[in-house]
C-alpha cells in the first residue's frame, strides 16, 4: 500500500505535466479545458485525470478528443517523468463547478421567492 503523501504528491506532479501538456495542443475550438486533479489508484499503476471544461456543453466533445489523444499523452508523460513506471492516465470529466453553480441558482431562486 502506498504512503497517501506519496499518492497525494504523485497525483500533483502528474496534474502539473498533463496541464502542461494540454498547454501546447490545440484543443478543440472555443473550449477551455482545466485539469482540476489527478486521482493516482493506491497501487500506482493508474489515474484517473478529472478535467473542467467550458462551455460546459462542449464536455463529452472534449472527453472524447482527449481519450483518442491519450496514448500521446501518455508517451509524452513517460518521457517527461521520472518514476517508473507513469500511472497509465484515463480523463474523465469533473462536473463539479457546474453542479455548484446549478445549486447556487437553486438557493437563489428560492431566496427570491421568499
Amino acid at each position: 500500500m502506498t504512503n497517501p503523501r506519496r499518492r497525494a504528491r504523485i497525483g500533483e506532479l502528474l496534474r502539473e505535466e498533463i496541464a502542461m501538456l494540454l498547454l501546447r495542443e490545440e484543443l478543440p475550438e472555443d473550449a477551455v479545458v482545466t485539469v482540476t486533479r489527478v486521482t493516482p489508484k493506491e497501487d500506482l499503476t493508474s489515474a484517473e485525470v478529472a478535467v473542467s471544461v467550458l462551455p460546459e456543453d462542449r464536455g463529452g466533445e472534449v472527453i472524447a478528443w482527449l481519450q483518442q489523444r491519450v496514448a500521446l499523452f501518455q508517451r509524452d508523460l513517460n518521457r517527461r517523468m521520472r518514476m517508473r513506471p507513469v500511472p497509465r492516465i484515463r480523463f474523465l470529466l469533473d462536473r463539479t463547478t457546474a453542479e455548484a453553480d446549478r445549486i447556487e441558482a437553486e438557493l437563489y431562486k428560492l431566496q427570491q421567492d421568499h
